[in-house]
């Protein structure tokens, strides 16, 4: 654990501005995850941070591996290159995914020796992955609802869902093994509605696909996309709750009504957003609110004069 003292002494040896990892809070943020998402696997995105010490860490404590290029790939397949060949082909089909959206063709001849997972969305890639990477397995990227996301990704890549099965199987006609499906719910995503929607989306490839005769698929990849920080400090909520809320003018008069006024915005904001489609229902909770602070204010102030009447001589 990087403590105080430990972090000072890094900063006089190497000088500062200096970034220092905690590998044992990357040991036990992964233990936390698998903990609460036991059935789970979790494939940490290399290009978030490649410095190989990183991966190392994870790849000891059992973690999978989303990589979008060659280097990154090998600084995977560095700690696995002395496994024996079985053992090392089943680790990587198991644990590793090429899910770059664009895949070059050299690209893809290099990944063909070593039998990865990479992502596909089109019939163009089907013929290209056929040509150039033959003994690679696929899974089919998803498009998936965004809405909330910070950075939408599904504009850009992702077969729709009418068009999921034919692609499956275009792909296992053309003598490729699909694995599973893949999808992404847009970087930095506000609304966990998002999550819901595309596996509910996916379950229903899944069942048409066996309906038509392809029952090989065995992988969800549920992508990335959340962080709770950020999640909870996105879109109108820090904005509506340290200038709008606080407006002197449409916010409650009374100290009493202050309080009420503050508890309904955080009430109503946590029920629009999860009983509605929106990822972030601050602002609208504000103007709720706003139409009632006048009435609150008028009954407060209506009680205050009642109790002052009775409490005077």
């Amino acid at each position: 654990m990087a403590t105080k003292k430990i972090l000072q002494q890094l900063a006089k040896e190497h000088g500062t501005p200096l970034l220092v990892v905690d590998h044992e809070i990357l040991r036990r943020n992964y233990a936390t995850f698998k903990k609460h998402l036991p059935r789970v696997q979790a494939y940490y995105a290399v290009k978030a941070n490649p410095e190989p010490a990183i991966v190392k860490t994870l790849f000891e404590a059992g973690g999978s591996f989303d990589v979008a290029s060659m280097p990154e790939f090998m600084i995977v397949y560095e700690l696995i290159k002395d496994m024996p060949a079985r053992q090392r082909q089943d680790w990587i089909w198991d644990k590793i995914i090429y899910a770059n959206p664009i895949k070059a063709n050299d690209t893809l001849r290099e990944l063909d020796q070593y039998k990865a997972l990479v992502t596909y969305d089109n019939h163009e890639e089907i013929r290209k992955i056929k040509k150039f990477a033959p003994h690679t397995g696929l899974a089919l990227r998803l498009k998936v609802p965004n809405t909330g996301a910070m950075v939408e990704l599904s504009s850009k890549c992702g077969a729709a869902p009418g068009e999921a099965v034919d692609l499956i199987l275009a792909a296992h006609k053309a003598g490729l093994v699909v694995e599973g499906i893949s999808f992404h719910v847009g970087s930095q995503t506000t609304n966990f509605e998002n999550f819901v929607q595309a596996i509910n989306l996916a379950a229903g490839v899944y069942q048409e696909a066996r309906d038509r005769g392809y029952t090989k698929m065995n992988l969800l990849d549920i992508g990335g996309g959340t962080d709770p920080l950020s999640a909870a400090m996105a879109g109108s909520l820090v904005i509506g709750l340290f200038f709008y809320a606080t407006d002197p003018v449409s916010a409650s008069q009374t100290d009493p009504g202050r309080w009420i006024y503050g508890a309904f915005i955080g009430a109503m904001s946590s029920l629009i957003a999860s009983f509605s489609a929106w990822p972030a229902g601050t602002m609208f909770a504000i103007l709720l609110a706003n139409m009632f602070a006048p009435i609150m204010d008028i009954g407060i102030k209506a009680l205050q004069t009642a109790r002052q009447r009775r409490a005077a001589p």
